[in-house]
């Protein structure tokens, strides 16, 4: 009975802990960060940031986009990406940071984390 007990005991914990971490991950939502406040610290790091793009090259299944005249650049691949992306439109994007060549870049991991927020006329 002692055996039965715990089995019943620990699968219930384990029931409770999913559901507290599924809580915990859909009501997480990263940071906003500007863009001149990135730094070391944040590597790795989902975050946040806007800007206006004033810079785009296309690659075969990817984008480099650079925004606001600054070193700071978003690397993502088409399917992450929504169609359609100019020069002068303002994005959001959501996705990790990291470092390449010296210069710090946005990741995107899936679609929906770039989203148009305004397009210039």
């Amino acid at each position: 009975m002692e055996d039965r007990t715990l089995l019943i005991l620990a699968s219930f914990t384990s029931l409770i802990g999913l559901v507290v971490l599924w809580f915990a991950c859909i009501s997480y939502d990263p940071p906003v960060v500007p863009l001149d406040q990135i730094d070391r610290g944040m590597l790795e790091k989902i975050v946040v940031v806007q800007g206006e793009i004033s810079f785009i090259k296309e690659f075969n299944n990817f984008f480099l986009t650079r925004f606001e005249n600054s070193s700071f650049k978003m690397y993502s691949y088409k399917k992450n990406t929504p169609e359609g992306l100019q020069i002068g439109d303002f994005i959001t994007v959501t996705g990790e940071i990291k470092e390449y060549k010296g210069a710090f870049e946005i990741v995107p991991n899936r679609k929906g984390d770039v989203l148009i927020a305004n397009r210039k006329i």
